[in-house]
């Protein structure tokens, strides 16, 4: 029997966020599409690079920024949670950022881009078997 198992294209981790005793406060989870990663993820990437860049020749440009940054947050872990997060660390932006940006990067940005890898190569094997003919003459 062929089997499809829809849904296998989700990328799903969860960030758990414990105070210095280490106790538990928060556990978040993350659950993005390849086409989410596509659209929203790249576009909202995108537009934190550009502000990024805007804030190295103008230091002034923090609070645009940091917007792009809270945006980048809520297409990956949702807007509710991102609101948590931002409750969790007392809008303390620059201690989130630092605790945050490492498991975005270390963990959520390479496992996308593996997804896009394996999805391109999946896509480029179904091209190539459609050109061969599907019947012997």
């Amino acid at each position: 029997m062929y089997k499809i198992t829809k849904g296998a294209n989700r990328l799903e981790r969860d960030l758990e966020i414990s105070d210095k005793s280490g106790n538990q406060i928060a556990v978040f989870h993350v659950s993005i599409t390849m086409r989410e990663m596509e659209t929203r993820v790249a576009k909202a990437y995108e537009q934190m690079s550009i502000a990024q860049a805007e804030l190295k020749k103008n230091p002034g440009a923090v609070e645009a920024y940091g917007k792009a940054v809270i945006a980048f947050m809520g297409t990956i872990f949702g807007d509710d949670q991102t609101a948590e997060l931002l409750k969790i660390y007392e809008n303390d932006y620059t201690q989130m950022l630092l605790d945050i940006v490492p498991f975005i990067q270390d963990e959520i940005m390479p496992a996308l881009k593996a997804m896009s890898e394996t999805t391109k190569e999946r896509m480029l094997s179904a091209v190539k078997q459609t050109r061969r003919p599907l019947f012997k003459r």
